[in-house]
């Protein structure tokens, strides 16, 4: 009221708005929700088409989505003074009168304890799994996004019965044991909430390590960059395990302590902060929970605290009459996702009717997932 009173009294006046004025005034409509995360950095929910987008106040994407919508509106091109100034104000009202909403990288779950899979897409399409099925559905405001995610493929509820083989086929497992321990680690990483144990492959080369590695990254949190390589500086590390929901990493032959511990961290949830600006006290803190893995040679991992969190599968050599160029690997592969994405989430539907009646005998270190494992197999 006081506001409209204002503008009222500024017309009496014969004050015109400013382009600041009008580019807010557009803002505040086209703004579904100003909020802030749990790390509170300040988003504003966006509609666009049919669904709506959580953009962080400041992104490109965000300043193309106001600039677009002015030009719209009075078929001029706002100053960026105009645009910074309004965005200012935008991050003021989310940080300080805005709701704290939790959002999530890839998986999440919500007060129902359903199981939520962001695909990325550019319709913000998720699936959502319940103990009585799956559906595809738009996102609520739960995902955060990063510019390295790619979107995932629509998943089919028609596949064959051995269609899980078919993938395991495509990689260089040929113990049934380990077999079944990756195919259970493989459906756990979409639950979320829960520590995963850290995948860690060995073998010598021509083992098929890496394609094993970019395989798993493609199923379930497909990126423009499959592997990663540990880094030098302990904020860029942070910075990598908080864009990616799968961190891997290629071909490591030594892990510092420094390494192993930021892994541990990543993997059990602790928190993380770095310095925001170099010229302030600010601090960006994070608290996520990654499934992390690397391959090498040998056992890159040594200590204690790592290896209890890992699961250790050594690969051989695959025989020369047994190899595949690599474009045919990948042609079958893409063929089969969607419908192994589909007996994916028919298994987790299964799971989540179950998990509450199933009981083990003795707890593991990573209790949580052993569970889920458990009823998976």
């Amino acid at each position: 009221l006081h506001k409209k009173v204002k503008e009222e009294r500024k017309n009496k006046l014969g004050i015109k708005p400013t382009q600041a004025e009008n580019i807010l005034k557009i803002s505040e409509n086209i703004c579904k929700a100003l909020f802030h995360d749990q790390y509170q950095i300040p988003y504003a929910a966006v509609t666009s088409g049919d669904h709506i987008e959580s953009l962080t106040l400041g992104s490109k994407r965000f300043k193309n989505y106001i600039c677009g919508a002015y030009y719209e509106a009075y078929d001029s091109v706002p100053n960026p003074e105009s645009i910074t100034s309004v965005i200012n104000v935008l991050k003021y009202k989310a940080d300080f009168k805005g709701a704290m909403i939790p959002l999530h990288l890839r998986v999440a779950s919500n007060d129902s304890n359903d199981i939520l899979y962001d695909l990325t897409d550019k319709d913000w399409n998720i699936v959502r799994v319940t103990s009585e099925g799956w559906s595809i559905e738009k996102s609520p405001i739960i995902f955060r996004r990063y510019s390295n995610q790619q979107p995932q493929v629509f998943p089919s509820r028609e596949y064959d019965k051995d269609i899980f083989d078919k993938f395991m086929n495509l990689l260089n497992i040929k113990d049934n044991d380990n077999k079944l321990l990756l195919k259970c680690y493989i459906i756990a990483l979409f639950v979320p909430g829960i520590q995963k144990a850290i995948l860690m492959l060995h073998g010598d080369q021509g083992s098929a390590k890496t394609t094993l590695q970019e395989l798993i990254k493609i199923l379930v949190d497909p990126s423009s960059i499959l592997t990663l390589a540990f880094p030098r500086d302990t904020n860029e590390f942070i910075q990598k395990l908080a864009h990616n929901y799968i961190a891997y990493f290629d071909n490591v032959s030594v892990i510092p302590d420094w390494i192993s511990d930021i892994l541990c961290r990543a993997v059990t949830g602790s928190g993380f902060s770095k310095r925001m600006l170099y010229s302030d006290d600010d601090d960006i803190i994070y608290n996520f929970i990654r499934c992390v893995g690397f391959n090498g040679i040998n056992l890159a991992a040594t200590k204690a605290d790592l290896l209890d969190r890992g699961m250790i599968i050594q690969l051989i050599k695959i025989r020369k009459d047994k190899r595949r160029e690599n474009k045919v690997l990948w042609a079958e592969f893409d063929k089969i996702r969607p419908q192994l994405l589909g007996y994916i989430f028919d298994i987790l539907v299964k799971v989540l009717a179950t998990i509450s009646s199933v009981e083990l005998t003795e707890l593991a270190r990573m209790a949580d997932f052993a569970k889920v494992c458990e009823t998976i197999s």
